[in-house]
């Protein structure tokens, strides 16, 4: 597969929301530092690629790199291209290292598809969804083997499976780039997910059940093809078929806390509150501010009034800095609802509070 070449690809970088990626190698982005670039494309043997990094705040330039780039190790190029940029300012590599691997062709493809995907404002999403699937679709098709295309396509069609809202269009376009790229890379697992997760908010139960026991055979040491399964049979009423989808889960994965949290739901959903938050309880034992876990055990503790679980949860939400702000708003709503009005409380609520618009701004 050939696309045509531009004269200048510019490599897209883009600013992370909520701790997202989103775009090449966000992971390796420096506070204060913005990195840009150009990429002269090998498409007459040789190219070239010049990186800049510089601080955001004054414009000064902290690092500037300009490497030659072949063709056939177009990727491994790039990637060590931004090791010697970050080794320069102090940074790391983060999920770009994936692309490693590539040759120029599927590589193209690759940075055509992380800009369509860089975050639009405006959008409250990627630029362009269905374009970056498109791209990456065909990265797929000429690098088969290739880990970071097909992780980023199941990434972002989890993201359009998991939205608010659901465009039949882009759904059903996203269906149709996951059946491809599935059947041109049938060892990507992930793939496999994002097709039973898909399926699954669409209402296709069975089938996303089929998808998902086919993602388990292949590796069955995966948490997500079990959580997946265990949904699609709660939403066909086997209660018994999902709890015991999530039994071998956890025997497969150690006790996993995403599937102790999805069996709270499953026992909460069938009246079964005390073991509800007994398995929300073990997801927390290994992960204590697991947003599903969190919220399921906050709701038990409201209802029932039980400031010492409610307290506990505050206290958890406080002292680790990972919190998502849904967990940090939860705390505030424990807070308010069974700590007694004082200087301690306030100052716990002033502490959530600024945590909470340190990462969400927009709550201001």
């Amino acid at each position: 597969m050939t696309m045509p070449a531009s004269r200048a690809v510019v490599i897209p970088f883009g600013v992370p929301k909520e701790g997202r990626g989103l775009g090449l190698g966000l992971a390796a982005l420096v506070h204060g530092l913005v990195l840009t670039g150009t990429f002269e494309p090998p498409t007459e043997g040789h190219g070239t690629i010049q990186l800049l990094a510089f601080d955001a705040r004054d414009g000064r330039t902290r690092a500037r790199l300009d490497a030659p780039v072949d063709g056939e190790h177009a990727g491994a190029t790039l990637v060590g291209a931004l090791e010697q940029l970050w080794s320069r300012v102090g940074g790391e590599m983060g999920a770009v290292q994936g692309i490693n691997e590539l040759a120029w062709e599927p590589l193209e493809s690759v940075l055509r598809a992380e800009r369509c995907a860089l975050h639009d404002p405006i959008r409250g999403g990627p630029h362009d969804r269905l374009a970056a699937m498109l791209h990456l679709g065909r990265a797929i098709g000429d690098a088969p083997e290739a880990r970071y295309p097909a992780a980023r396509l199941a990434a972002i069609a989890l993201e359009t499976a998991s939205g608010q809202t659901l465009d039949p269009r882009l759904a059903s376009a996203t269906m149709r780039a996951l059946e491809r790229a599935a059947e041109d890379a049938p060892g990507h697992v992930e793939l496999i997910e994002a097709l039973a997760a898909l399926l699954l908010r669409l209402g296709n139960h069975q089938e996303a059940e089929r998808r998902a026991r086919t993602a388990i055979r292949i590796a069955p040491g995966r948490v997500r093809p079990y959580a997946l399964l265990a949904r699609a049979l709660q939403a066909r009423r086997d209660t018994h078929g999902a709890l015991a989808a999530l039994d071998g889960g956890l025997a497969a994965a150690a006790g996993d806390p995403q599937l102790c949290a999805e069996r709270g739901a499953i026992l909460a959903a069938s009246g079964d509150v005390e073991a509800a938050a007994a398995a929300w309880r073990a997801a927390l034992a290994r992960d204590p501010i697991h947003p599903a876990a969190f919220e399921g055990l906050a709701s038990v503790a409201l209802r029932a009034r039980d400031a010492i679980t409610a307290q506990s949860l505050v206290d958890a939400a406080l002292v680790d800095p990972r919190a998502h702000p849904d967990v940090l708003r939860r705390a505030v709503q424990l807070s308010l609802g069974s700590e007694a009005e004082g200087l301690a409380r306030a100052s716990r609520l002033a502490r959530l509070c600024e945590r909470i618009l340190s990462s969400a701004p927009d709550d201001a």
